[in-house]
């Protein structure tokens, strides 16, 4: 399975999964694939949600994570290691009220201040060779 085909599956079984799990009030989550231009050079192509019609968008690099797929970690694996992942930062940015409301999100683009979300720190991390790698690592130890 190439890069496109992965990320293909995966919002598709994400899609699936998220429609039988997620409370109603989240029921509207759409998953996309796209592209993401970052002005660092750290530009990528990886799954996007957007829950309704929110002008919020998550996106996350999924490179770091089909490196450790093509590695030999399990498909499964990964789909449960990326939906507990998710739900967490679905949790942060619904109930527990980051970015919920987009005037303060751009208050804080309009102040100068902002920070990196998590879901770029996260997307960052992930899209990391060195992270890759130790995933890699972390995998084949817990196989042992």
């Amino acid at each position: 399975m190439n890069y496109e085909q992965f990320l293909e599956q995966l919002k598709e079984d994400l899609t699936a999964r998220f429609a039988a799990d997620l409370p109603p009030e989240l029921s509207d989550v759409r998953i996309g694939i796209r592209d993401v231009e970052k002005l660092q050079g750290e530009s990528y192509r990886g799954l996007s949600f957007r829950s309704g019609d929110s002008p919020v968008e998550a996106n996350l690099n999924m490179t770091g994570v089909f490196q450790a797929y093509e590695a030999g970690r399990p498909y499964q694996d990964i789909l449960d290691d990326d939906r507990r992942i998710n739900a967490q930062l679905f949790e942060d940015t619904f109930y527990n009220g980051k970015g919920k409301d987009p005037d303060t999100v751009q208050a804080a683009s309009e102040s100068g201040k902002q920070e990196p979300s998590d879901m770029e720190t996260l997307a960052r991390l992930l899209g990391d060779p060195k992270t890759a790698d130790l995933l890699k690592q972390l995998v084949a130890a817990m196989d042992k």
